[in-house]
Formats: C-alpha cells, structure tokens, sequence
C-alpha cells in the first residue's frame, strides 16, 4: 500500500503482532533503530505495540493522528521507514463502504544479527558514523571474558543433564520436515542482470568459501545494481578481498574496493551501454523532447553510482562517502529500478542544483514517489516535469517567495551512455563510445 489516497484520518484500523515483544525489544529498537528511524516513527511504533499488548479494537487513524499530535503525511512516511526495516507490516483490505488496514507489529532482529546484517549496519554507521557505531556494539557486546582470569569452564551440556528418547528425537525430526522453509530464493532487487547460476558456478571454480559468500547474495545484487558489475568482475575483486589461508572474503575490504574501483574508473569511458537504436525507437512514441529521449537514455545506460560519478565530473566535483552510502543503502531497499534512482539523481544535481545528494531531500522525493506509484524512468521524468513547470511560473511571474526561487532549465542536458549492464544487451564500438562522450561533454557545457 503505497498511495497515499488509499488512507484517511476516518481509515479504520486494528493492530496485532505474531509473537510477544518485550522490554529488551523496545531497548533495540531504541539504540539501534531510532537513529535511522527518528523519534516520530517510533512513537508510532510504540503506540502501535501498546495498541497490540491492549488488544484494542477497531480504531479510525485520526485516533493515532490525535494521540502522537502528528499530521497525516508524517505518519504516513513513519509508517513507511518502519516497514522498510522490517519492524511493520500492513493490510489493506477494501469493500463498498469499508477501507480496513491491518498492522502487524514485528519484532526488531537482535543485536547479534543486525551488526551482521549488511543493510542494517551500514546504514546505521553512515547515519551515526564510526564513534557512535562503535559505542554502541560495545554497548550490546562485551569482550569475551579471559581464561586465565576466570579458570576453565565446567558448564554442563544438555545431554549430561537430561536423557532424550531416541525414537522421539527422531519422531521430532520427522515432523519438523513439513515445517523446515524453502532454501532461500536470490535476492530480488529490481535492475539486478546477476545471474546467480553462473555466479555459483564461477564461486565452485575458484578458491573462495561459497557458503560463506553466498550468503552475501544481495550484497552482490546491489554491486551489479549500484556499480554495473558482472559476475566475473565480481569473482576477481571478491578473491582480491580474501584470505587466502582461509579462503573467506572481508566483504568490507570488499566494499573499499568497490568504492576505490569507481573513483579510478570516473575518467574513463565505458564500454558497456544500451541499445541506442531499440531505446530510441521505444522512447520517441513516449517522450516527444529530444533532452529527455537522451535523458532517459542515459539513466537506462549507467549503474546510479556511475550515473551520479559523471555529473559530478562535469561539475569538476566528486561523490563523497555519504553519498555512496546513500545510493547503496537505497537500492538494497529495493523501491525504484536504477534507472528511476538516476532521474532522481538528476532532478537534485541538474534541475536543483545541489553540490551533492542531501539524504534528506532524496528521502522524501523517493517517498513521494513510491507514494504516487512511480515505477518507471519515463514516469519518473515526467514527474519531474510536472513539478518544475508551476516552479517556472512562479519565478517568472511573481517575486513574493524570493527564498523559494528554483532555476528551471529549459532543457534538459543529453548525456552520453556509459557504464550500466542490462542483461544481454549489445557494446557500442570504441568510436561510438568517444563520440558519445563527447556529446556528453558538448551537452553539459551548453547547459551552463
């Protein structure tokens, strides 16, 4: 439920929860959640959480709205960051004259699995930064106790305590088949070309620990995603970050060289872009204005973080850590394709003019987004059109809201194609590529 006209103050409502939270689950969501979150979101969660403890009845929203002395729209994005973390579901159930929602409260992930949960903790450490994301595993975690202090261990086992039939250990086991869950399935995160059989295949062939790595599976979509690179690329720098006593990867070595790997590859063009013929011929029927043909073009080329590196060059700038983070927290949510995230890009950088993607600005823009059901880069620009026409107006029109003026370009730059991977598409040629590039860079200067 991503719209926003599908919920109302008079909207009735009723909260549950599958297992019982406790008071060191509010702790956790307390420390570890709220700094992502904000307070807003989890005064909805709490209230949400003592609404399930009560088993209170069917309620209308404004009953939430009064009680947290919040507006509609600020619940509505709390809502949508706790689903984000996985601390809320919600059911929509419509009828002639009835719209119901159902919440169903989750319990946070403990400490032990959040700082080993890729998503979790590093946006947490880009939101709080590295003192703070220190301080708080210490707070969670204490150093294993010395032998030498405290002796050798004399704890007893189960088996030395309490004796199990055999016939119902192996009755139990049997049972538990119907209920053991589905190998996990591959990480689904939209624009992903992997594929995952030839990556398993490439991982059996090489020295590296495949369990080990591939339990790292959506971290390696969203390399493919954020960073356009295929699964041999993807081998060599994961054995480049392994131990080769141990053949296990320091993924955050890893992640040092993917980000080192994008700064060394933003001066060079690249040999991996659309179809232009096939993206031309489907966007002129959709997109009469030649800058946006070649905008959507460009979006549909490039991974995000290479899309944003190009701007930035134009610039005479460069992408800061905060900002990678950003790009690479946001694909793993998984909400927009990255040929959307790129339009979003554009619309800050070029049609804004911001020296760099402020997270807050870039959150409530995509909320707005998935709210009005974009899916699509065409939608997407369209979008943004739609917003900076009655901009426009305003600046020319009226100087009453002189703090709010925005610059409207009349049209949009033509990038070139660059460097994202879409599954089985063809290369353009080395001179197609420098021609390219320099339509880029004729393009970018006539738009200054």
């Amino acid at each position: 439920m991503s719209n926003q006209s599908v919920i109302s103050p008079t909207s009735n409502f009723v909260v549950t929860t599958q297992e019982r939270l406790f008071s060191s689950d509010l702790e956790v969501v307390l420390w570890l959640y709220q700094p992502m979150l904000g307070a807003k979101a989890v005064a909805v969660y709490n209230l949400l959480h003592s609404f399930a403890q009560a088993a209170i009845e069917k309620r209308q929203i404004k009953s939430l709205l009064e009680h947290l002395a919040i507006g509609l729209p600020n619940f509505i994005d709390a809502r949508i960051q706790l689903e984000a973390l996985g601390l809320l579901r919600t059911f929509q159930k419509q009828a002639a004259f009835d719209n119901s929602l159902t919440f169903l409260i989750q319990r946070p992930v403990q400490p032990e699995i959040f700082f080993k949960d890729d998503l979790l903790r590093s946006l947490l450490l880009e939101t709080v930064g590295e003192p703070s994301y220190r301080r708080l595993h210490h707070y969670f975690f204490k150093p294993a106790p010395n032998s030498i202090t405290i002796g050798n261990e004399i704890s007893k086992t189960f088996l030395e305590v309490y004796q199990v039939n055999q016939a119902e250990l192996t009755n139990a086991q049997l049972n538990n088949l119907a209920t053991v869950d589905e190998p996990a399935a591959e990480p689904v995160i939209k624009g992903c070309s992997l594929d995952f059989d030839l990556l398993k295949s490439l991982l059996q062939n090489s020295f590296l620990d495949t369990n080990q790595v591939w339990q790292h599976q959506r971290f390696l979509a969203t390399a493919n995603v954020v960073y356009g690179l295929d699964e041999i690329t993807l081998i060599k720098m994961l054995e480049s970050a392994a131990d080769v006593q141990t053949n296990q990867v320091d993924f955050k070595m890893f992640a040092q060289l993917l980000h080192q790997t994008t700064h060394s590859k933003s001066n060079q063009p690249s040999s991996t872009v659309i179809d232009s013929k096939t993206s031309a011929a489907n966007n002129k029927t959709v997109i009469a204005n030649s800058g946006d043909q070649a905008l959507l073009a460009a979006c549909q080329a490039y991974a995000p973080l290479e899309f944003l590196q190009t701007l930035k060059d134009e610039e005479g700038s460069f992408v800061t850590n905060s900002e990678q983070h950003l790009i690479e927290n946001f694909v793993q949510l998984n909400y927009f394709s990255p040929d959307v995230v790129n339009v979003l890009i554009h619309y800050m950088i070029v049609d804004r003019g911001m020296t760099s993607l402020n997270r807050t600005f870039f959150e409530k823009v995509a909320a707005d987004w998935k709210k009005k059901k974009i899916s699509s880069a065409i939608q997407a620009i369209q979008q943004v059109r739609q917003v900076n026409r009655p901009l426009k107006t305003r600046t020319t029109t009226s100087r009453r809201y002189p703090t709010k003026k925005v610059v409207q370009k009349e049209q949009l730059p033509d990038w070139a194609q660059s460097n994202f991977k879409p599954a089985k598409q063809p290369n353009y040629s080395a001179e197609e590529q420098q021609k390219l590039q320099q339509k880029l860079h004729d393009l970018t200067h006539k738009k200054s």
